[in-house]
């Protein structure tokens, strides 16, 4: 939302302060896990591995075709 939308509560202001990026603004995604057993330092190293440089994403036409990592789910696109 634009900034002259935000409320006028000064924490709430800070927080999406915090959370706004150009040119998008404060939208972000997260995700989370649920379970049992997890291995906290793998995962962390595994999803550290992921993000692309930013030069690659600097604006979403400049973000490269990559493969699709989840094959099942192109199979089943096709299937359908």
């Amino acid at each position: 939302m634009p900034e002259a939308n935000w409320p006028n509560d000064e924490s709430t202001r800070a927080f999406l302060a915090t959370h706004w990026q150009e040119p998008w603004g404060d939208r972000r995604q997260e995700i989370i896990f649920i379970g049992s057993g997890i291995d906290w330092p793998w995962l962390q190293m595994e999803l550290n591995a992921c993000p692309l440089p930013e030069d690659l994403v600097s604006n979403p036409t400049s973000i490269p075709n990559l493969t699709e990592p989840f094959p099942i789910w192109k199979r089943l696109q096709i299937a359908a």
